[in-house]
């Protein structure tokens, strides 16, 4: 059968006479339409899901005039290319009727599908760590409803690293920072979401140090090189072996014995984030020469003193001695020659191999001994020998009386200065060749006071 215009003819008869008329009349057979439609994508995710149907309906003659879509979720449209997004998750069947200008109907029904969201979720055991022996443990909490199945697991820790793993095992950041952890599931329909949380790492310290090697009785001093990423550090606790601690940044310290000590630094940053650094015999304290020396009398003449300097340092290897105005000296065992009487303040500095010294001071009075002899005669006749009399190799004295008399008693010379002689004069004449007596009184460097009583004679 087609569509078209038909002329249907009647003809009826009589049963008695064969009576017959005839009857013509046109008749119209209008078209059926042909429902159908397209739909851009007939399987979406729940998530924000937008179903765009075109119908596709067509009449070989006429037109169209009325749509009639049934959504499959009680609503419904009645344009012939409607929009539709679905509130819940399940599959629709889509019905569409067209009516076309002739009252002429076709209806054309298709199923959508809509599927369930998964909901990524996940928790961390720590949000903050120090980067020293960090570690991050995720637990999986995403899910998905319906029945719906999650075919996908994927872990992004912000920093070019990833696992696929379900439940990742425990991560730790090779650098400190800020990082965004981030997981996207996805299900067996290719639908998906994303949760994220932010963790910091804070730095740790990096720790260093320096001390130098010191003598006994110095301070070590300890030259603080740590630094830090960022962030800065707080607190200190220096550990010096010996039982003693410093909360200082870069601290002295002075030991109490000859050793090697262990040392060790911890320090704490703002974040509370902690670092210990232990040397091994960082810090040395050697032990120091001990000085010492005496001193000897050589020879003494008048005012003439050899003096012997004898060192008894203890672990020296080089000696440097001050003698105040007699100079200085490198030997180890120096001698002077002293032409006056001194208070001269020496000093001996010792040092050993490791460059440790030590001082000593004295202070030294330097004097010649009291020593001198009396000429039993002498000879004034002018030739320029032996021509006074007065004590020889004498020449400090205090409180000196010389006196020369004849043997009644009487005074022929007196003087109270060391330098001076008698000439063998009195009232300027020569006395006889006789025998003479002298009386000698002073006190010496040496502070005591000598006397002394002999005779001299006088020879032509």
């Amino acid at each position: 059968l087609t569509d078209g215009s038909f002329t249907v003819r009647m003809i009826s008869s009589t049963n008695i006479g064969q009576c017959k008329d005839t009857m013509d009349k046109v008749m119209t057979v209008f078209p059926m339409p042909v429902a159908s439609f397209i739909v851009d994508n007939d399987k979406q995710c729940f998530l924000n899901n937008v179903f765009n149907f075109n119908s596709t309906s067509n009449v070989s003659s006429g037109t169209i005039d009325a749509y009639d879509w049934k959504m499959g979720d009680n609503t419904s449209s009645n344009i012939s290319s409607p929009v539709k997004s679905y509130t819940k998750v399940d599959s629709f069947r889509v019905r569409l009727l067209v009516t076309t200008d002739k009252g002429c109907t076709d209806s054309f029904a298709s199923k959508v599908y809509v599927y369930p969201m998964p909901v990524a979720s996940f928790s961390l055991n720590r949000k903050f760590s120090c980067l020293l022996k960090n570690s991050f443990l995720i637990t999986n909490k995403s899910s998905i409803p319906n029945g719906g199945t999650i075919a996908l697991y994927q872990y992004y820790y912000g920093n070019n690293d990833s696992s696929l793993l379900k439940d990742p095992v425990a991560y730790s950041y090779p650098a400190s920072g800020q990082y965004t952890i981030m997981q996207r599931v996805t299900s067996d329909k290719g639908c998906w979401d994303t949760a994220t949380s932010v963790v910091t790492i804070n730095p740790n310290p990096n720790l260093a140090f320096t001390v130098d090697s010191v003598c006994f009785k110095d301070s070590s001093i300890f030259v603080n090189n740590s630094t830090i990423v960022s962030g800065t550090i707080d607190q200190w606790k220096w550990i010096f072996g010996d039982g003693k601690t410093s909360t200082l940044q870069s601290p002295k310290h002075k030991y109490k014995a000859v050793g090697v000590y262990d040392i060790t630094l911890i320090a704490v940053t703002n974040s509370l984030c902690t670092d210990t650094l232990k040397k091994v015999g960082a810090a040395k304290v050697n032990a120091n020469p001990k000085a010492g020396f005496y001193y000897t009398k050589q020879r003494s003449w008048e005012n003439e003193v050899d003096i012997q300097y004898t060192d008894t340092s203890l672990g020296a290897q080089s000696w440097k001695w001050d003698f105040a105005s007699m100079g200085t000296s490198t030997d180890q065992n120096p001698k002077l020659y002293y032409v006056d009487t001194l208070t001269q303040l020496t000093r001996l500095i010792v040092t050993n191999s490791v460059g440790c010294s030590d001082t000593t001071t004295k202070l030294i009075f330097i004097a010649p001994d009291v020593v001198y002899y009396m000429p039993s005669a002498f000879t004034p006749n002018d030739d320029n020998i032996n021509e006074t009399f007065k004590p020889i190799g004498l020449s400090y004295a205090i409180n000196y009386k010389f006196i020369v008399f004849n043997r009644w008693g009487e005074i022929l010379f007196k003087t109270d200065n060391p330098q001076l002689g008698w000439d063998g004069k009195f009232d300027g004449e020569l006395v006889e060749q006789d025998l003479y007596f002298y009386r000698l009184e002073f006190v010496g460097v040496d502070e005591l006071r000598h006397e002394e009583k002999g005779n001299i004679m006088i020879l032509r």
